[in-house]
């Protein structure tokens, strides 16, 4: 049988084994998006020149700081037109589904009939396993 202090410390060491794994896996998870930021304001140039660097740090060093990227981006597609779209479906799906699903809560939570546990069973499974699935 172990001990009490022996488990303490095995526990401890469990624990910062886990919260240094956790931080090691959002440093590789964060690493692009952080790469993806930088990059926004080089230069094209620079952004490939830097990628053939041994030194895994210089591409997150930027010499010249630039909007060019920004700029063209709004200047090749019409990017407030696709903002625009985007808000209008989200909002119409948003409002669609906060009435149909007040609707149902109201059905679930209020009502008795054979087959309500059923239904609520099918709707939490639904709410859990993602659309796109």
């Amino acid at each position: 049988m172990q001990s009490a202090a022996s488990y303490d410390r095995n526990r401890k060491l469990f624990r910062y084994a886990t919260y240094g794994a956790l931080v090691v896996w959002s440093l590789v998870a964060l690493g692009p998006i952080v790469f993806m930021f930088v990059s926004a304001f080089k230069p094209m140039e620079q952004i490939f020149a830097d990628l053939r660097s041994v030194n895994p740090l210089i591409p997150l060093l930027p010499t010249t700081v630039t909007l060019d990227n920004f700029r063209e981006v709004f200047a090749r597609a019409p990017f407030t037109s696709y903002l625009y779209n985007s808000v209008v479906v989200a909002g119409f799906s948003v409002a669609l589904s906060v009435f149909v699903n007040s609707l149902a809560a109201f059905a679930l939570a209020r009502m008795d009939w054979t087959g309500r546990k059923l239904v609520l069973t099918v709707v939490i499974v639904l709410l859990v396993v993602p659309f796109e699935a």
